[in-house]
């Protein structure tokens, strides 16, 4: 799964400007959240439909003031792009959802680290069959960045994610994906000087309450589940 992910939104992103993308991908949220209230393991809640909006307003807001259009490709493989990554995202929280339980006895590290070599490897041998690689015409600061994006977006990152996603519920990690975008709005703005509008701030506001929203019930649970684990202790 993590494999075809990423393959999927590395793909859409030749056609797709980066700010459709990050759009795109804070629907992740939206759909593990429809998707737990379905399956039960979430109630259907007035604060879960306002997170919900919040959310995808925000990044809406954050993202079409960030984003810069490529020019790689038509309309009709902007399409299937945005059809891809819709599709994944649904099928990954839906993988989120039906298998959260089945895993909690992992080692977060060992689940991404897992997911990252099967995922890798399959990235690998597409990369291989369909791609000309030519790492000798990449510069210093591209093999920097894939090293930084190694380290800290993928073993440091998602290793968190699992961990998450194994103490809490099945919604509360996938909302970075409504954070990240308004943590690249700010960093752009600190260090490359970028333009920070109205609409921009109040799409960060709205990512920062939707998740406030989204995850309501959070602190009572974990509240409750330490007094079960004292009482049990005894």
């Amino acid at each position: 799964m993590t494999g075809i992910q990423f393959g999927a939104v590395y793909w859409a992103e030749q056609y797709l400007s980066s700010g459709t993308v990050a759009i795109l991908a804070g629907t992740s949220p939206i759909f593990t959240t429809l998707l737990a209230m379905w399956s039960g393991q979430k109630k259907r809640s007035l604060h879960l439909m306002i997170g919900i909006v919040l959310g995808f307003l925000g990044t809406y807001l954050v993202a079409t003031g960030t984003s810069h259009e490529t020019s790689n490709g038509g309309q009709k493989l902007a399409y299937v792009g945005i059809a891809l990554v819709l599709c994944v995202k649904f099928i990954y929280a839906l993988a989120l959802t039906r298998f959260q339980k089945h895993t909690r006895a992992v080692p977060s590290m060992t689940s991404n680290g897992l997911q990252m070599v099967i995922g890798g490897l399959f990235l690998l041998l597409l990369s291989l069959c369909f791609e000309h690689v030519t790492p000798s015409k990449y510069s210093p600061a591209a093999f920097g960045a894939l090293v930084y994006l190694i380290i800290f977006g993928s073993v440091v990152g998602y290793s968190i994610f699992y961990w998450l996603l194994r103490v809490t519920n099945a919604v509360f990690p996938t909302t970075f994906t409504f954070v990240s975008p308004v943590i690249a709005m700010y960093v752009g703005v600190l260090f490359m000087n970028e333009e920070l509008t109205l609409a921009m701030e109040i799409g960060a506001g709205s990512v920062i309450s939707s998740v406030v929203f989204l995850n309501w019930g959070l602190r009572k649970k974990s509240k409750r589940q330490q007094i079960d684990m004292i009482k049990s202790a005894r």
